[in-house]
């Protein structure tokens, strides 16, 4: 399984990459681009855990919110949670690139999760957008979706997803 997780991680970065490089292609103000998910993950998570992490440059603080089935976020302002999840590190201005904030379930309950992202926190005062990436993993299989945050606005429910649970 550590195998095939990390092939997933490998093509997944190869091809995020390639795809920031041509968004971003003659855009002398375009933001950097994202880090690759292979510096990311360095073990995969136990098949009954979830991960969810939001990966973002140096423009932005950007907060990462879960929300765990029984309807408890999971924040900079409330970690642990009662069933477990716990935000590692809280990325600010000051933090060096790349930015990335975990919260993790261990293991983690069964139930509906949603994820959300906050850009509460400019590091250039000119910045008005970021791109983020969040990487979900859960039930043993890799999501990841790609936005872009607004200055000043709290992105609901950026990804869903079900865990299986023990």
């Amino acid at each position: 399984m550590s195998g095939v997780h990390i092939t997933l991680l490998a093509a997944t970065a190869l091809i995020g990459a390639a795809l920031l490089a041509l968004a971003g292609a003659g855009c002398s103000d375009a933001p950097a681009p994202l880090p690759s998910l292979s510096a990311l993950a360095e073990h995969p998570v136990a098949t009954h855990d979830v991960r969810v992490q939001l990966v973002f440059g140096e423009e932005a603080d950007l907060d990462l919110f879960v929300t765990d089935p029984m309807h408890e976020e999971i924040y900079f302002a409330n970690s642990p949670s009662r069933l477990g999840g716990v935000l590692e590190a809280d990325r600010r201005c000051d933090d060096p690139v790349p930015r990335v904030e975990t919260i993790h379930f261990s293991p983690a309950p069964a139930g509906r999760y949603r994820v959300s992202v906050d850009f509460p926190i400019r590091c250039r005062p000119e910045i008005e957008a970021v791109p983020y990436r969040v990487i979900v993993e859960a039930n043993g299989k890799l999501e990841r979706v790609e936005g872009t945050a607004q200055f000043g606005q709290l992105e609901h429910i950026v990804i869903e997803f079900d865990a299986a649970g023990q």
